[in-house]
Formats: C-alpha cells, structure tokens, sequence
C-alpha cells in the first residue's frame, strides 16, 4: 500500500511511526503517550487515522469501558492485514 499522499509533513510521518511501532490495539491517546513532547492534538492524531481507516490500512472497534450508561465508547484502532 502506497500512503505518499498522507504522510505529507514530518508531523504525519511522526504520528505514522507511531502507528506502527504499535504492539496491539490501540487508542488516540496511546498514540499522543508515545510521542509526548511533539506538540501532537487528538485532531491531529484523530483525521490520520481516519484517513488511514478509510483507506483501509487501519479497521475501528468500539469498546465500552465502563459499565454506566451513557459516555462514549472507546475507539479501538488495529492495523489491518491488508496493512502487514
């Protein structure tokens, strides 16, 4: 897979790296914990890896992790095996 047109700047490759140096699943803010002094947002983090699911290299599952009604459930993003 060819993601020339995504990794436009030294902040996307950063936020890249990061993705794949990944062990497992993985959430926005696990990827923001990694990279702690590069100045990275959760829009940042949040519109690469949309991008990268929409193209098909990352898949979404949504997890609760409280058992309270109500809140966001939490997005899990996992490479794909297009992606490997």
């Amino acid at each position: 897979m060819n993601f020339d047109n995504l990794i436009t700047n030294d902040r996307r490759r950063k936020i890249f790296d990061a993705v794949m140096s990944q062990p497992g699943p993985f959430t926005i803010k696990q990827i923001l914990s990694s990279v702690p002094n590069e100045g990275f947002n959760y829009y940042m983090v949040r519109e690469l890896l949309q991008a990268l699911t929409y193209r098909g290299f990352l898949t979404e599952e949504s997890i609760r992790t409280n058992k309270s009604k109500g809140g966001r459930p939490t997005t899990l993003y996992i490479l794909s095996k297009a992606s490997q």
